[in-house]
């Protein structure tokens, strides 16, 4: 019995040993190699986006019998994993970019300590180790070399390919300006399928499928409409290389836009750069006419000046006083992508009321929650983009947009259309 129980828990331990890599976080690129001063060399990691990689460890080998010990390695700063793409199953993913800092390889992190022919060129490997020195990941180019035998020797490729300490090896670096890259299974990576072809630092591979993550994470962008007065307010859930923003506005739907304000001199709208922290912003329009619809567009601008728009929506300033709860029919309807929502809020005898803004499937299954929160007497607008609270595109179908507050519900079908 007890002679049982003794190897019951040795092959427990063994295989709690070959867990796979908790955080996700794997060697995904490296440029060992180039055809000219080998002055373009870098690693690139990839994980979820927000992973805390601080204190991670990156230990480079040389694979040759007769070289042992560490060529080097380098303990990540302070540094969480930003969100930059969304794969094929709507996982939200960040890079890490470890090399020279060179006009050609823009997306670096961190490139401290970096000189040409940082990396060997064949038969050497990498290890990366958590912030408590355990091994997470490994990979060899060329061959295995002695990195499984005595340098370090704490790398093999005979465990299951989902153990923390398994080693993948790849073919070399083919030194024409090529990259070793990982394949599409992105943070499920079982070390094969690497190829060699043109380098994509801070993005996904090219055999990887995904979308590129806009520079701003956007949750909310509406418009307060006061006496004389239209208050642009949005939400950001993250932000990478975030400049700033413009606020954009015209009387047409599809035209006419003009720059109304701008980062550039209005430091209100100056952006966090990189953050995973929610942010509020808000602009307000005092330069608007009753009774004319007013059509804004709000754009981001990252640190490259890449431009992305988001809206329109729109919104009238009617001193008329708002006599009943509305929700309004969205606006376009059908839609694709991009739906205005608004409603409208009577005089309230107590301010701060509380409601819900909703969409459901036609199961009747709640799939986006716009808006949940607290407001004043007034008509507010909304931008919907046709995803769920996932972040994931849904299909094209009849969706049905809820209003509901203590003594109030109403409800309206849109039509998404792909």
């Amino acid at each position: 019995m007890y002679r049982f129980m003794s190897v019951l828990l040795i092959f427990v331990f063994t295989i709690s040993t070959w867990s796979q890599n908790a955080y996700k976080v794997y060697f995904n690129e490296i440029r060992a190699n180039d055809s000219g001063l080998d002055n373009l060399e870098f690693i690139e990691l990839i994980g979820p986006a927000f992973t805390d990689i601080t204190g991670f460890r990156i230990a480079h080998h040389d694979g040759a019998e007769a070289n042992d010990g560490e060529v080097w390695s380098t303990t990540i700063r302070t540094f969480s994993l930003p969100n930059d793409a969304i794969d094929i199953n709507g996982e939200q993913l960040g890079f890490y970019v470890l090399g020279a800092s060179h006009p050609q390889l823009p997306n670096v992190d961190e490139s401290t300590g970096w000189t040409n022919n940082r990396l060997l060129d064949a038969t050497a490997g990498l290890i990366l180790y958590d912030a408590s020195n355990n091994i997470i990941d490994a990979i060899a180019w060329g061959s295995a070399g002695d990195l499984t035998t005595d340098d370090p020797r704490t790398v093999t490729t005979s465990p299951p390919t989902t153990a923390n300490n398994f080693l993948a090896v790849t073919s070399g670096d083919d030194g024409g300006n090529n990259s070793m890259e990982a394949p599409n299974n992105v943070l499920g990576d079982d070390g094969s399928g690497w190829i060699n072809t043109g380098e994509t630092p801070g993005a996904l591979n090219s055999g990887q499928t995904g979308d590129v993550s806009l520079p701003v994470t956007l949750s909310s962008f509406m418009a307060n409409i006061e006496a004389d007065q239209i208050t642009l307010e949005w939400v950001t859930e993250s932000e990478t290389n975030n400049l700033g923003f413009e606020i954009l506005r015209s009387v047409q739907n599809f035209d006419g836009y003009v720059i109304i304000s701008s980062y550039q001199t209005n430091s209100a709208l100056l952006g966090q750069g990189n953050t995973n922290v929610r942010t509020e912003y808000s602009f307000t329009d005092n330069t608007v006419a009753e009774n004319i619809t007013y059509w804004y567009k709000l754009v981001d601008v990252d640190f490259n000046g890449r431009r992305t728009e988001h809206g329109p929506i729109s919104a009238m300033v009617n001193n008329n006083a708002v006599e009943r709860f509305t929700l309004h029919q969205n606006y376009p309807n059908p839609f694709n992508p991009n739906t205005s929502i608004s409603f409208s809020i009577p005089n309230l005898e107590e301010n701060n009321l509380h409601i819900v803004l909703s969409v459901f499937n036609n199961l009747g299954q709640e799939v986006a929650t716009i808006f949940d929160g607290t407001v004043n007497s007034g008509t507010y607008v909304f931008i919907w983009d046709g995803k769920d609270n996932f972040a994931r595109t849904l299909p094209s179908g009849v969706y049905t947009c809820s209003l509901r507050s203590e003594n109030f519900v109403s409800s309206n079908k849109m039509t998404l259309l792909k």
